[in-house]
């Protein structure tokens, strides 16, 4: 009883002033706590974001690099010219770079986006073997052409995984 007794004696002894002092510099203080708490929470988002903005521009450059590749292989296919044939193998390189910079980390994209990278990954693997082996041949009989529209379903099926990805990539943040 006699803290509360002198407490409420040492609050009324003060002056109005002195008061309004306290009453500010305690507004004061709150205020600061509240903006440092927002500021820390926007961080929090704004580094989570900025890693998801990452990863789906990995996602979508790979997307665009392979559909870049597709279409020059189908230019290259139909018509064999040296600048065909470099700008399939540009393409060919931008691809690549970009499918091996996709990120394969169990822990940090979880199970599904892992296992549609790593299918990506090799499938794309697969694509370009057979694309190569396809503008080597000199054939164009019934099995290069069954063989080149199997190229084909295999670039379809990359798409859609590289689409997949990028639709798990967003959903993830």
């Amino acid at each position: 009883m006699g803290g509360v007794r002198r407490a409420k004696m040492w609050w009324m002894s003060i002056s109005i002033r002195y008061k309004i002092g306290i009453f500010i510099g305690i507004i004061v203080v709150m205020a600061i706590a509240v903006c440092l708490f927002s500021l820390g929470a926007v961080y929090i988002h704004m580094r989570d974001f900025n890693e998801i903005l990452g990863d789906s521009y990995q996602v979508n450059d790979a997307l665009v690099c392979f559909e870049a590749e597709n279409t020059a292989f189908i230019a290259c296919s139909q018509n064999m010219s040296d600048e065909n044939l470099a700008h399939y193998q540009r393409m060919r390189e931008d691809t690549r770079k970009a499918v091996s910079d996709l990120k394969l980390d169990y822990q940090m994209t979880g199970i599904q986006r892992f296992l549609l990278t790593q299918a990506i990954q090799t499938s794309y693997s697969s694509y370009s073997s057979e694309c190569e082996r396809l503008l080597a041949s000199t054939a164009r009989d019934t099995a290069y052409a069954n063989e080149y529209y199997q190229t084909l379903d295999i670039a379809g099926y990359i798409s859609r995984y590289l689409q997949d990805l990028m639709k798990e990539t967003l959903d993830a943040g």
